[in-house]
């Protein structure tokens, strides 16, 4: 009897409502001990909606008190399921087999808790699907249409959206947060105030934190790191044991593998491919179909080294005061003697080829670097040599070239 029905003596209209369409009654000879909360089966005293399968006189899982199920709604608590503590069931929510929800936990928009789930804190459950050995608790949210499983967990601030898929033994904490078709699974992590959004991806061993972003179409695996503010997006793949750090963007179709590190405000896109032990930092755009697998300068730009002679782009020769005409007559000039010229080196069979060879060694430190840089100095004397092979012909222009070759910008 209520407060109001108690002063007068009798049971209000309220009451005797909620009496004649309640749905189930607490079995007090069948009761449990669960964490000091004295929890008691529950059995139908009316059938569900078909839905639920459930009759009157079925027998259910355990709660504390009517405060933890409706009891005039279709909820149900199925098997050994527990609920209990502060914890809410609503929303034709279901809790089944021996999952246990409890604190301050609230399930509700028609949620489904199964396996041995564990949802507690004051965790927050809406219209989603957690099963197997799935934990949620502290003040995470989880919602949309998101599907968790496995040994998936869930916790800290963290906040579920969209169509999310977080399993195996992936773990999101903090402040991160997820949406659109975002997949985590096997043992992956996703923290600090990490967002994974789009079809974002992260996999493997991998660790995405601080403020960093995976979106797009992107995916993050192996054991590959990516924190602070760092961005993959696109069809960008980051794997292995790189990282991607700072300001650094990865995107379009670009890869990051081995142990390769991108810092800075650098960026890696098109088709490129950084790996081995490279570093990337500084302002550096390495783009195009590049392969970089070693140190570059902090200003490198893929764009001045590939495709021409010495490492020195079309663009530099004119800003350090050849014409375009000029340069593209001695391109042409010089090409034509490096496939007319043979050289005694096993390795090479033309000075094409032992140019090409120069280009991707030395042709970054070529344009980057100065007197001081020892691959600078390696490169000027591999130019020289090409020079000395190829004949007093074309002695002059290359040195011309050597001359104009641009110190650090």
């Amino acid at each position: 009897m209520s407060k109001i029905g108690a002063i007068f003596g009798r049971t209000t209209p309220i009451e005797e409502v909620v009496s004649k369409n309640k749905k189930y009654e607490l079995v007090e000879s069948d009761s449990i001990v669960v964490n000091g909360h004295t929890l008691y089966r529950i059995r139908a005293l009316k059938g569900l909606s078909d839905s639920f399968g459930v009759k009157a006189g079925a027998l259910g899982g355990y709660i504390e008190s009517e405060d933890n199920l409706p009891i005039i709604r279709n909820c149900w608590v199925y098997d050994d399921a527990k609920v209990y503590g502060d914890a809410k069931l609503m929303d034709a929510s279901t809790v089944r087999e021996k999952a246990e929800v409890y604190g301050k936990a609230t399930i509700s928009e028609a949620s489904i808790i199964s396996g041995n789930v564990k949802v507690y804190g004051n965790a927050n459950i809406s219209g989603v699907r957690l099963r197997d050995n799935v934990v949620v608790c502290d003040n995470a949210v989880v919602g949309g249409t998101s599907l968790i499983y496995e040994n998936a967990q869930v916790s800290g601030n963290a906040n579920i959206g969209g169509n999310t898929h977080i399993y195996g033994n992936a773990k999101i904490y903090g402040n991160a947060k997820t949406n659109g078709h975002a997949y985590l699974r096997d043992d992956a992590e996703v923290f600090g105030d990490a967002q994974i959004y789009d079809t974002g991806r992260v996999s493997g061993k991998a660790k995405v934190c601080g403020k960093a972003e995976v979106f797009e179409n992107a995916h993050v695996y192996g054991e590959a790191k990516v924190f602070d503010n760092a961005q993959i997006y696109g069809f960008a793949k980051v794997y292995g044991d790189a990282q991607v750090a700072e300001d650094a963007k990865v995107y379009d179709e670009a890869k990051v593998l081995g142990k390769a590190q991108i810092t800075g405000d650098a960026e890696v896109y098109d088709k490129a491919t950084v790996s081995g032990d490279a570093q990337v930092g500084g302002k550096a755009k390495v783009f195009g179909n590049d392969k970089i697998t070693t140190i570059i300068y902090p200003n490198y730009d893929t764009d001045k080294i590939k495709c021409n002679i010495v490492g020195l782009s079309k663009g530099m020769w004119k800003k350090k005061g050849l014409e375009e005409e000029t340069t593209m007559s001695k391109i042409g000039a010089i090409l034509e003697g490096l496939q007319s010229t043979k050289v005694k080196d096993k390795k090479f069979t033309d000075a094409k080829e032992y140019m090409d060879y120069v280009v991707k060694t030395y042709g970054q430190a070529l344009v980057y670097g100065d007197g001081t840089d020892p691959m600078y100095e390696k490169g000027v004397a591999e130019c020289k040599k090409l020079a000395k092979m190829m004949g007093k012909k074309y002695q002059d222009i290359i040195q011309e070239v050597m001359d104009k070759c641009p110190n650090k910008d």
